[in-house]
């Protein structure tokens, strides 16, 4: 797919993986937005029955959409919600499926991290581009096509690291699985020893968990083959800086990248190579951000980044809801035009939490935990409703070294430096170490324990407009 010997000298030397695009002028940019955005939204009317009784009932004729503001004030939101009731054993995919569905070549189903998991089709043009998505990361971590990557988990109906799979096969370099029956974390950290690759691809938390795990089979990973780490299913290689510092010191200084995906879209957001955020891949998706009002928040704002996905036209995905909280940025200092997310996604808008007139963001309350040197890297955020009011509460596990005795001190150390940074008190519970979840793929931090009546309240507060 990719033959290295062939790129010019110029290009190999280049700090991006496609300067053109990634410097692109913005206007140019959006000229050809636009232009995609149009001719997907008549593909999408003519072809897909979803879009065409969405877009009948709320009386849009999508020939007359003629500039993206258009496009962000007169084409209806779409939300994950509004494609799953037509899912079902009879109809896989339900109503957002292109008539000609005969190009479909896989399969694959969401995360199920936020209620029930939505069947996903995906054909040869969208994982292709999906893959080359993550490119710009590997090349801005410093990554290239002479090294090999590891991928550290199973291979099941997910989406998100499949592409980190088919970008690693269009980057041109060598592939090694760790997936298969009865391969454990030990197993990982012996083929990693035998094969020496040079990339781990894995979930932040696991990989610090295998580094645990190699610790105790006194192995040095200081002295292993891997030299990078790209992290993706949560945050943690790059948007929080101190797991980054702790994956960097367990895997013997390698160097971090991270993508924001969101698989049912096809699209991702490679980390900047200034490791501030990251960029929109402007190239094969649109966004735009909004407040809950729906009205287009400004530069350095937060609000909820909205996605139409350029690589997909088997399920398409138009003005689509991902819930995820960011603050933009339109210029930064790697040069890439694209739009920086700083500090990656800060939240949700189904999980942040308001206490006391102040909004707690997860990746808030990771940064400061992982700065704390007793805490380990399992810990939850749990969110409860009391008394008319949201509450969040902090679970977690300590080092191994930390005695029972200690846990209410490094409760109070925890709950003190949330307070110093975030300006409210959060009560913190210390429970044994190995008494949380362990995951390969997402780590479920926020377990949201309201009433569901409550939450179903407020899904219907966060508004949709027309």
């Amino acid at each position: 797919m990719f033959n290295y010997s062939l790129i010019s000298e110029k290009a190999k030397e280049s700090k991006y993986w496609n300067e053109y695009a990634q410097t692109m002028p913005r206007e140019k940019l959006e000229a050809i937005q636009l232009k995609r955005l149009k001719n997907l939204l008549e593909y999408a009317y003519e072809n897909n029955p979803f879009y065409k009784k969405l877009y009948d009932h709320h009386g849009v004729n999508v020939y007359e959409i003629q500039t993206l503001e258009d496009f962000k004030t007169k084409i209806p939101l779409t939300d994950k919600p509004m494609m799953q009731p037509s899912q079902s054993e009879d109809n896989c995919y339900g109503d957002n499926i292109a008539t000609d569905s005969s190009f479909i070549v896989a399969h694959f189903m969401t995360s199920g991290t936020t209620g029930k998991p939505l069947n996903e089709a995906t054909e040869d043009y969208g994982m292709w581009r999906v893959g080359e998505a993550w490119c710009p990361a590997y090349w801005g971590a410093g990554i290239r096509p002479e090294d090999s990557f590891y991928f550290a988990f199973d291979f099941g109906q997910f989406a998100g690291f499949w592409s980190a799979y088919y970008g690693a096969l269009r980057f041109g370099a060598k592939i090694i699985s760790g997936a298969g029956a009865g391969v454990t974390s030990e197993k990982r950290i012996q083929q990693i020893l035998d094969l020496k690759p040079t990339v781990l691809v894995a979930t932040p938390t696991y990989a610090l968990h295998l580094a645990n795990v190699a610790k105790k089979m006194g192995v040095d990973l200081k002295s292993a083959s891997i030299k990078f780490h790209v992290g993706a299913g949560e945050p943690g290689a790059v948007s929080v800086p101190r797991i980054r510092t702790r994956l960097e010191d367990a895997w013997g200084g390698c160097d971090c990248a991270e993508v924001l995906g969101v698989s049912e879209l096809n699209v991702v957001a490679p980390s900047c190579q200034e490791l501030c955020g990251f960029h929109e891949h402007e190239m094969y998706q649109y966004a735009w951000i909004r407040d809950l009002d729906g009205k287009e928040v400004g530069e350095g704002e937060i609000g909820e980044r909205i996605v139409t996905s350029l690589n997909s036209y088997t399920t398409l995905w138009i003005n689509y809801r991902t819930h995820d909280l960011v603050r933009p940025s339109y210029s930064c200092g790697c040069g890439s035009t694209w739009t920086l997310y700083e500090g990656g996604v800060l939240g949700r808008t189904d999980n942040m939490t308001t206490y006391k007139g102040t909004n707690i963001y997860q990746a808030a309350v990771e940064d400061i935990v992982s700065s704390i040197p007793e805490a380990s890297d399992y810990f939850q955020l749990i969110i409860t409703r009391e008394k008319d009011e949201d509450y969040m509460r902090i679970r977690l596990e300590p080092i191994p070294s930390v005695k029972e005795e200690q846990y209410v001190s490094l409760a109070e150390t925890i709950s003190q430096k949330v307070k110093q940074n975030i300006g409210v008190t959060l009560p913190v519970d210390i429970v044994p170490v190995e008494s949380l979840p362990r995951y390969e793929v997402k780590t479920k931090r926020i377990i949201d324990e309201r009433p569901k009546e409550f939450k179903m309240e407020l899904a219907k507060k966060v508004k949709t407009f027309v």
